[in-house]
């Protein structure tokens, strides 16, 4: 069993020659990442029928160690209702805000009073 990462124990680590991926025994699935050039960062890694995939969550210290385990647990989560969490941030991407949308929250805040609305447009 991998031992349970600390904020502590992962400041320590140092890049090596190769690319380390560290397990997380806090989380299961949580892995933390190093890059020879000293680039870290956070991954799930997790099986969908049969094949193994990996959901980058972030870069670190931008996220920080209780982040990353909700973020994998919150992945893992969606994975366990049926669903994939690397396609569902695609899905998020391909359905962008209206630019409508993004004007009326925009109006709403107290500028733009007496504009004219905009045309349907994605952008």
């Amino acid at each position: 069993m991998a031992k349970v990462l600390t904020a502590k124990s992962i400041e320590n680590l140092r890049p090596g020659a190769v690319r380390r991926e560290i397990a997380d025994g806090g989380c299961r699935g949580l892995y933390f990442i190093i890059q020879p050039s000293g680039v870290r960062s956070w991954a799930c890694r997790y099986r969908v029928n049969g094949r193994s995939q990996k959901l980058t969550l972030g870069a670190f210290p931008t996220i920080g160690l209780p982040q990353a385990r909700r973020m994998a647990a919150a992945a893992l989560e969606h994975l366990a209702t049926g669903g994939d969490p690397v396609h569902r941030g695609a899905r998020q991407a391909q359905n962008p805000p209206l630019f409508v949308e993004g004007s009326r929250a925009h109006a709403s805040a107290g500028s733009g009073a007496g504009m004219a609305r905009p045309a349907r447009v994605r952008y």
